[in-house]
């Protein structure tokens, strides 16, 4: 072997011992030899929950030491009896603001959850590179427009990160060594033995970092669209759940429900009903969503990494994969119910000769008339509890009158708070 064919030789080897599995991207990459089964695909389910929001009323119990001890002071500060006092600071606390003008909850504040599964039967190291949700409204029996639209979010973002692929260092060690004892006679006795020994060695060490930039997560939202973008680089996968606080908002096209919200009775004193001039009732003009259940339409686009060979090996640059691109369709998932839509809201019905219920409207003094509504049911029931005692009508000194629209409450009528039920009515567009 002369010293060339020892150089080729350690060449070869220097070379393949530097070619390192992560180095292969789409190399490994194939087709699939049948489809994929059906309980392998992935799926998405989309639902909402209550946005919490800060409690209306508090108690003074609910304030750290230092606010009960101020609040004290302050209502010590102006001059009311011990009694009074007393009556206070056991009452609960009023956080809302107070006002006349509309108060208008035709938009409900939710928390969107988006959950993206793999397939019960799921191959072990499959995974989703690539998921595009989008959402959208649903129209119901073919509507022109759906009933709610998309106001805005507030918590995700767009996210893009950068992950470590791998760390690459391949060092190769290659000796070969030769010996040669020439011939110089054709005679075995008069041979000269003689030997030519060349040793050859070479080191060689390569190191690299391999980083990817990834979509982590993005959020596209228009009023009749919601889109969210997710994917994953190597060894990731982008299974689980995204969480977006959003508003779903009755379109400005539409004419939403109305009435008048009830606050702050006053129709009892000490165990007393008081007379009508005394008695007071705030009302604000009031609208709100239609107890009809918001539903949206979802379809996920989706990349699947599945491995065809090589499912025993962690490093996937090991693994021969097919890239399977599809998409699934969930139509009408509910993201409100119906009874979520409307609220909790109370109204006093009458009822006189047996005959069914009628809701008791109120009419304000610009000539305003509305159903009347409450939030709280202990307030409904304080406006009934009244009515049957004093067999009154008008309520307060600018005299905001109860009644049943064109008509007057007939005599002998009974009263009783109860929840206020609406059927569902898709908006009406308006004209």
């Amino acid at each position: 072997m002369n010293r060339a064919a020892l150089v080729a030789g350690l060449s070869f080897l220097a070379l393949s011992a530097c070619a390192h599995p992560e180095d292969r991207r789409w190399k490994m990459r194939t087709e699939l030899d049948a489809p994929v089964p059906a309980n392998e695909l992935p799926d998405v389910q989309v639902y909402s929950i209550a946005t919490p929001t800060p409690p209306g009323k508090i108690r003074l119990t609910e304030l750290s030491d230092h606010g009960q001890a101020a609040l004290i002071e302050a209502l010590a500060g102006t001059g009311v009896d011990a009694a009074a006092l007393r009556s206070w600071v056991a009452s609960p606390l009023s956080t809302d603001k107070a006002g006349s003008g509309l108060l208008d909850r035709a938009s409900l504040d939710r928390t969107l959850i988006i959950s993206v599964s793999k397939g019960f039967e799921a191959q072990p190291g499959d995974r989703l590179m690539r998921t595009i949700v989008t959402i959208t409204p649903h129209r119901p029996n073919d509507a022109a427009r759906p009933p709610f639209e998309f106001a805005g979010y507030t918590i995700a973002a767009t996210d893009n990160k950068v992950q470590d692929i791998a760390h690459l260092e391949t060092k190769s060690d290659a000796s070969l060594t030769a010996t040669v004892a020439p011939t110089i006679s054709s005679t075995g006795a008069n041979s000269l033995a003689g030997s030519l020994v060349g040793a050859l060695s070479r080191s060689h060490t390569t190191s690299a970092d391999i980083k990817q930039q990834y979509e982590n997560l993005n959020v596209d939202i228009t009023p009749q669209r919601l889109r969210i973008t997710r994917e994953s680089e190597r060894g990731l996968d982008v299974v689980g759940n995204t969480i977006i606080a959003l508003t779903l908002a009755t379109p400005s096209y539409t004419d939403r429900p109305s009435a008048f919200l009830a606050s702050s009775g006053k129709f009892f004193a000490k165990g007393k009903a008081v007379a009508p001039k005394a008695a007071a009732l705030s009302i604000r003009p009031y609208r709100h969503l239609a107890a009809c259940p918001l539903e949206a339409d979802v379809v996920m686009q989706y990349q699947l990494r599945r491995i065809v060979r090589g499912r025993e090996y962690y490093t996937e640059g090991k693994q021969r994969v097919a890239i399977v691109t599809n998409a699934v369709s969930r139509p009408k998932q509910i993201l409100v119910r119906g009874e979520e839509a409307l609220g909790e809201l109370y109204q006093v019905m009458v009822y006189a000769g047996g005959s069914d219920g009628v809701a008791l409207m109120a009419s304000t003094v610009d000539g305003g008339q509305q159903r009347l509504l409450f939030s709280d049911y202990g307030e409904a029931t304080a406006l009934a509890a009244w009515m049957k005692g004093r067999r009154d009508t008008l309520i307060g000194a600018d005299g905001t009158r109860l009644g049943l629209g064109d008509e007057d409450i007939p005599r002998g009528s009974t009263f009783q708070a109860e929840a206020y039920r609406q059927l569902c009515t898709a908006p009406v567009p308006m004209s």
